[in-house]
């Protein structure tokens, strides 16, 4: 991780879809603004894949996934209120985690 992380470093300045600015003269931290990516064009076999997936698990509603990850792997743990205290039990923080992630 350390040395992706060095390489992402390095490499960003030089990015044509990233723009680095400060929001004002006396920040000394910049902040990301990245452009809109076009779309790309579907793999040939998504088709057979979303068939196959269909044959098998039927529809499957994503904030279904998303908890049911959440109860083998405890990802939720990995996030943080924005704010500098957490106000909010981890009980109450986790439906919120997760339909946060759903809505994006």
């Amino acid at each position: 991780m350390h040395e992706a992380l060095h390489n992402f470093n390095l490499n960003i300045p030089h990015n044509s879809f990233v723009k680095i600015y400060t929001p004002n003269e006396t920040s000394d931290q910049g902040l990301f603004s990245l452009q809109r990516l076009e779309a790309q064009d579907e793999p040939n076999n998504i088709e057979h894949l979303k068939h196959i997936i269909n044959r098998e698990y039927g529809i499957l509603d994503l904030l279904d996934v998303f908890a049911r990850a959440d109860n083998l792997a405890d990802f939720t743990t990995s996030f943080r209120h924005s704010g500098t205290k957490q106000v909010r039990s981890r009980d109450e923080l986790r439906p919120l985690i997760l339909l946060n992630l759903f809505a994006v």
